[in-house]
């Protein structure tokens, strides 16, 4: 790097495989990793001085000091620490290959778990992803159901079972808005939880993230899709990763749709704990800390489920995460 080089320190906001826009004053920059910088990438993923859960390639929300190298043409050459790095574990194509970590974005305040109220079909599964993955990366969760305006239309049971599911995790103290694009019921609520925060919308396709996003900001919009009518799964139209600055203190980061979301740097007997129903629980079994909760003799978390004071839905939705983590 020449002596006359210019320096800016900016905010990741987009990537492609070898670009990212960097973003400083208002102002985007094109860039290129620095040689420097992706060689030392390189060593501490060759040599293993990467830790647990940390991952050093750059991502989303990322701040980074950019320099000149020439006449419009910056690099990026320095990655400042990060105060949160929301993961999630990657698709393996191969079973030979090691267990590796999918960074998603940097320095997030806020994660906001986008489910519709009708197509696609709600996983609760995935939500409970979600808010482990939330909680394990240190990050405030906001459930988000889109479509709301739709509720007296559905089925009767179907209705009933949606309300009740709604209010067992509003019970365990997770925090939930009920959202219309087309009504704009709640659209006032989401945007001050947004303010003064640094949020990621996640969710399936066709939940209605990008249409929430297009009604809460009208300079910010995105090409948005139907689902499919004949699957009743969403369309994907948000490809890839991008960070709408809205000021100073407030960052939205939209997200494409994901039917899958592998758990990151939570472990088997760990797993329990982000159980809110299941925390006074724990070290009360016959083998205390050392039980999954899974076919153990004298599980104080079974006895709960049989008693009906953890509802079999989450312990069953439990069981499933243990087996992959």
């Amino acid at each position: 790097m020449n002596s006359t080089s210019l320096s800016r320190d900016g905010t990741i906001i987009f990537k492609s495989k070898s670009i990212f826009d960097v973003m400083v004053a208002q102002q985007i920059y094109a860039c290129k990793i620095s040689p420097f910088l992706e060689r030392d990438f390189e060593k501490k993923t060759k040599f293993g001085s990467v830790k647990l859960g940390e991952i050093e390639w750059l991502t989303i929300g990322d701040l980074v000091r950019i320099e000149s190298v020439d006449r419009d043409q910056w690099q990026i050459t320095h990655l400042y620490p990060r105060k949160s790095l929301l993961s999630r574990r990657a698709a393996l194509p191969s079973t030979f290959r090691l267990q590796e970590a999918q960074a998603i974005a940097a320095n997030v305040d806020q994660m906001v778990i986008v489910f519709a109220i009708t197509q696609p079909e709600i996983k609760w599964n995935l939500l409970d992803r979600y808010l482990i993955q939330a909680e394990a990366c240190r990050l405030k969760a906001l459930i988000c159901f889109t479509k709301y305006d739709l509720v007296d239309s559905l089925p009767t049971q179907y209705r009933q079972e949606l309300l009740t599911q709604m209010k067992n995790y509003q019970h365990l103290g997770y925090e939930m808005i009920q959202t219309s694009s087309n009504t704009g019921t709640g659209m006032k609520d989401l945007m001050q939880r947004l303010q003064g925060k640094s949020s990621i919308f996640l969710g399936k396709s066709g939940v209605g993230k990008t249409s929430l996003i297009n009604g809460l900001f009208q300079g910010f919009q995105q090409r948005t899709n139907a689902v499919n009518p004949i699957t009743g799964k969403g369309r994907h139209t948000t490809t890839t990763l991008s960070l709408l600055s809205i000021d100073a203190n407030t960052g939205v980061i939209d997200t494409p749709g994901t039917r899958e979301f592998g758990l990151w740097n939570v472990v088997a007997d760990e797993l329990a704990g982000y159980f809110p129903e299941m925390q006074p629980l724990l070290g009360k079994c016959k083998f205390r800390l050392d039980c999954l909760h899974d076919e153990e003799p004298g599980c104080a978390i079974r006895a709960a489920v049989v008693a009906g004071n953890i509802s079999p839905f989450r312990y069953h939705s439990y069981l499933k995460l243990l087996r992959e983590v």
